[in-house]
């Protein structure tokens, strides 16, 4: 049996990919795993993700390739994946036998151990953040709304200049190192993945940065009628990781998360099993409204991401989010 697995044709895509398939491979040694490179359209567009439809634009070209029968799986960033917006109870319509169904006859049928899920500074080898302080002007790249903000509300002083940025860690790390930047602000999953994480100048913790929803999850998309294909990405799945995405995903569709939503947080397994889940949002002056559940049971992952919801709009979510549309910005959200 051969499954052919399709990956965006970036460093980080196919670091992530190696990954997977090295998991599969010590579970089915008996099958034969085929990686095969994707261009998408997010990799060849510039410009404000936004604008250009979201991060769902880096994923879409691989999933008609699974539902056209061209591969039989592909490995996508769980914040970048398209889910059906027009199903009233999301996640917990979609849900299935064998996973979660994203759109059309396709499911994820996996999801990888969560990662590192916090961000971190990266400077140019030898500096650090102190460094920065002495200097007239410091050039900070990012196009996330919440890092910026975040960023803001930790560094207050004028001169440093938050400047949007698009395209891999290697070519963001490149700019850098090349003068363009001063300080980057990147994902230590992305760092990890591609064996990057000397490149982290310092960590960044939650508190002081909160990460994308289902930052730092890896998801296995496969077409539901492909049954063999379906039964042996299943047995590569991470249970806690699937909650937690179903925990998120259904956080974001009860609170109307968009593109433009300054929303950071984190579902966590506790020892005994239970679910809590945290979320904080920040408004363009870098004040956070924050929310947290604690005690819920795997059994009802959506439950808690609904409850969240209710709990974070009630604190003022939607004052938040049209605060930063009556402020002309370059950035957009990592999580669409």
């Amino acid at each position: 049996m051969k499954i052919r697995i399709a990956t965006r044709n970036s460093p980080w895509a196919l670091a992530a990919t190696e990954s997977v398939i090295r998991l599969a491979r010590a579970q089915r040694p008996d099958v034969e795993w085929e990686m095969e490179p994707v261009l998408s359209p997010g990799d060849v567009q510039d410009g404000d993700l936004a604008k250009l439809g979201g991060t769902t634009i880096f994923v879409d070209a691989l999933s008609k390739d699974i539902a056209l029968g061209r591969v039989d799986a592909a490995v996508h960033t769980a914040k970048d994946v398209s889910w059906p917006k027009d199903i009233a109870n999301f996640p917990l319509g979609t849900l299935c036998p064998n996973g979660l169904r994203t759109s059309g006859n396709l499911i994820v049928a996996a999801t990888t151990k969560r990662v590192d899920s916090r961000d971190a500074f990266v400077l140019r080898r030898g500096e650090t953040m102190d460094s920065l302080r002495h200097r007239p002007v410091v050039k900070v790249g990012t196009s996330s709304r919440l890092r910026a903000a975040a960023f803001r509300n930790l560094f207050p002083d004028k001169r440093f200049q938050l400047v949007p940025i698009r395209g891999s860690n290697n070519v963001r790390l490149d700019m850098l190192d090349n003068g363009e930047f001063d300080l980057l602000i990147l994902s230590m999953d992305g760092l990890t993945a591609m064996s990057l994480v000397e490149r982290a100048t310092s960590i960044i913790e939650e508190a002081d940065m909160p990460p994308a929803l289902t930052q730092a999850i890896g998801v296995v998309e496969v077409a539901e009628q492909n049954t063999e294909a379906v039964a042996v990405i299943n047995s590569i799945s991470n249970a806690d990781s699937m909650n937690c995405l179903r925990a998120e995903w259904a956080f974001m569709r009860a609170a109307e998360v968009t593109c433009n939503t300054p929303v950071g947080g984190r579902c966590l397994v506790a020892p005994n099993g239970t679910l809590s889940m945290w979320v904080k949002m920040l408004d363009p002056q870098g004040k956070a409204i924050d929310a947290r559940l604690e005690g819920y049971s795997p059994e009802n992952p959506e439950g808690l991401g609904r409850e969240l919801a209710n709990l974070i709009m009630q604190h003022g979510a939607k004052e938040v989010e049209t605060a930063w549309n009556n402020v002309g910005t370059p950035f957009s959200q990592d999580a669409c």
